[in-house]
């Protein structure tokens, strides 16, 4: 018994060893977290490298870092980003606590080499695959070819797992998912619809655009509440130094905007906006004989933004979004009829971030959105109005979410819950009668699974699987001609007997580095264990009747 003991004894005895010398290691070892801003205007920026003793990190979309397992003691913290010096700040970090470090980067012009290109007739290389579908910046879309003016969708249809509908069109089709199977996300708010004339432009000011990340798959829970894809859209804080300006007039559309700081130098606020004058312009070359028909379309979109700061590391976002469109046809182009159409998005967010301690941050996001629109066509026959078609449209969606994110040596964690709230409504009107064009209903649904990643100092691998449930769907029919030229969506819950359209995806990449080459190689299996097709539309033209549904779902 005595020698079992012994041999008991020595076997753990290593391993003993080892957790207590984990122990202290961990013990002699802080966390370093902080906010890198541009120099002067006090501007997040995103996606910035800060370097900590060999240990890297990027600052997220709100320019907020965090690099745990530091060593104890003095340490030097580097920050950069491309268009701005590289700056550094010393601080000491404590043992078994942390150290904040902020750092303000001074704009700067980069550097190029000179550079030789040459070609030979005959001569065959290899194509090779563009950056990963990740991030585009507001620096990148001045650098993006455009029809007529910068747009912040059609930049993204030149990145892999995403396409394109046809040339007039900029909806997304991301990794063969319809458009309603992705969710444009601005500042935290669902927008439905974000298109103007048509599809042609995205309704999204990109003077008001801050950056754009994609998630083509393995999208975390928190994101997906569609069966393919998440756009989500950022706009600038303003600067905390003096107001500024800008303004642009284009070929279809003029913008201006402004920004500053806010009472007390604590916060900023954005204010952007963007008109056309088609309309305008248009008549006025009718007027004078130029053309023989106007056209009476005209689009709006704004933005607002507040940031301000609440305590010592607290934040609050507050940020407004509107776009309207319009057609209404003058007496000189119709005589005995008027089309008078509008339609047009609301969304507005609510986003409050608060570090507890250094590895802990706390998110708050409430966001609601809404779609309307009238579509009226009015005969007139002997000074009366006789009514041909009439349309109102109503979508709705309220969102509130809770998280913490956990910030680890190696691994990041993040729990969290969100309530999701959607309301439709189509009422369609022909001449005196009526005809029901169907009810659909929605149930509770749950959420999905969790997005899993593993990744190395040097080298990338990543992993991530989920299955993802979309309580909503398009009435419109893919199939149809029109369906790659006009992208807007009318979304009902989905049936009760057809149930969730749902997704599996799997996705692996790796990633090779060296200092001067940088090589992404990513493979993906996606399946729809059950794609809702829905019922075709009702054409308003032939059909009238009214349809209105509600559901409300959690995940």
């Amino acid at each position: 018994m005595t020698i079992i003991l012994l041999a008991i004894a020595l076997l753990t005895q290593p391993h003993a060893q080892r957790m207590d010398r984990d122990a202290l290691q961990a013990q002699r070892q802080g966390t370093v977290f902080g906010w890198v801003r541009a120099q002067g205007s006090l501007e997040p920026i995103p996606f910035a490298s800060v370097e900590v003793v060999g240990r890297t990190a990027n600052t997220d979309e709100h320019g907020y870092y965090v690099i745990a397992g530091v060593a104890a003691g003095p340490v030097t913290v580097r920050a950069a980003m491309i268009g701005y010096a590289t700056t550094e700040v010393a601080v000491t970090v404590p043992e078994g606590g942390s150290a904040r470090a902020d750092l303000a980067l001074p704009t700067a012009a980069v550097g190029l080499e000179a550079i030789v290109v040459s070609a030979g007739l005959g001569e065959s290389e290899g194509v090779t695959a563009g950056p990963p579908p990740v991030r585009i910046d507001a620096a990148t879309l001045e650098y993006v070819p455009a029809l007529a003016e910068k747009d912040a969708f059609r930049a993204i249809q030149i990145l892999p797992s995403i396409a394109a509908g046809s040339d007039f069109s900029s909806a997304l089709y991301i990794r063969g998912g319809s458009p309603d199977q992705s969710v444009v996300l601005v500042d935290g708010a669902p927008v439905f619809n974000p298109y103007h004339l048509g599809g042609i432009f995205s309704a999204i000011d990109p003077d008001a655009i801050a950056t754009i990340e994609v998630l083509p798959g393995g999208m975390p829970a928190a994101e997906a509440d569609r069966a393919s894809g998440v756009v989500k859209v950022w706009t600038p804080d303003g600067g905390r130094d003096r107001v500024r300006g800008h303004g642009a007039v284009g070929l279809v559309s003029s913008r201006l905007g402004i920004d500053g700081p806010l009472p007390g130098g604590r916060g900023s606020y954005l204010i952007s906006g963007r008109g056309t004058y088609f309309d305008l312009t248009t008549k006025a070359a009718y007027e004078l004989d130029l053309i023989e028909t106007p056209f009476p379309y005209s689009f709006t979109d704004a933005h607002l933004k507040l940031a301000h700061d609440i305590g010592r590391t607290g934040r609050l976002s507050v940020a407004g979004y509107v776009n309207d469109e319009r057609i209404h046809t003058p007496r000189e182009v119709e005589p005995d009829s008027r089309t008078a159409w509008s339609w047009g998005t609301r969304a507005a967010s609510a986003t409050y971030r608060q570090p507890l301690g250094a590895s802990i941050m706390a998110d708050i996001n409430l966001a609601a959105t809404s779609f309307d629109g009238d579509f009226d066509v009015v005969e007139l026959q002997d000074q009366l109005a006789d009514t041909l078609f009439l349309g109102d449209i109503t979508m709705r969606d309220v969102v509130g979410s809770a998280s913490l994110t956990w910030y680890g040596a190696r691994h990041r964690l993040t729990a969290g819950v969100q309530l999701d709230d959607h309301a439709f409504r189509f009422d369609f009107l022909l001449g005196v009668g009526q005809s029901e064009a169907g009810d659909p209903t929605g149930d509770d649904f749950g959420g999905e699974d969790l997005f899993s990643g593993l990744e190395r100092d040097d080298d990338l691998t990543t992993f991530a699987a989920g299955r993802y449930a979309q309580a909503i769907q398009s009435l419109r029919d893919e199939e149809s001609v029109l369906a790659s030229v006009m992208p807007y969506e009318l979304l009902v819950p989905a049936e009760p007997d057809v149930g969730f359209t749902t997704a599996d995806d799997v996705v692996l990449g790796v990633e090779y580095g060296s200092p001067d080459t940088r090589l992404r190689v990513e493979g993906y299996v996606k399946r729809y264990p059950n794609l809702a097709i829905p019922p075709l539309a009702p054409d308003p033209v032939t059909v009238s009747g009214s349809t209105q549904s509600r559901s409300r779902s959690s995940c």
